[in-house]
């Protein structure tokens, strides 16, 4: 029984991230008028670059603490850095969604090596 819960709690992780990365396309998109490309480019690295590095860094955390308490951690700084996507959103900043993505993959490629 918990096993469903647990397959429930990551189906919707999933489907969350799946939204945040089509979300971040369309946001990009929408403001980088004349320079798409490019934006998207940068959204691509900053999305790629922390799961090249920060994997790494994961797995030597779940080796030394409490995995419990490490994934909570890591959920509310990720609830915290979803915000700043509101934030990039209301003001209109690609920068800010730049680092938005930096921040959240940054977080995920962390929490990926403790589950």
């Amino acid at each position: 029984k918990q096993y469903r819960w647990y397959l429930a709690a990551k189906f919707c992780q999933r489907l969350g991230e799946t939204f945040v990365r089509i979300a971040n396309l369309v946001a990009v998109q929408d403001l980088a008028t004349g320079k798409e490309g490019s934006s998207l480019a940068l959204l691509a690295t900053y999305s790629l670059l922390p799961k090249v590095i920060c994997s790494q860094f994961g797995g030597y955390l779940a080796d030394r603490r409490d995995r419990r308490k490490l994934m909570i951690q890591l959920d509310v700084f990720a609830a915290i850095v979803s915000l700043l996507f509101l934030v990039a959103l209301r003001f209109e900043s690609l920068a800010l969604i730049f680092l938005a993505t930096l921040l959240r993959s940054t977080v995920y490629s962390t929490y990926l090596p403790i589950e």
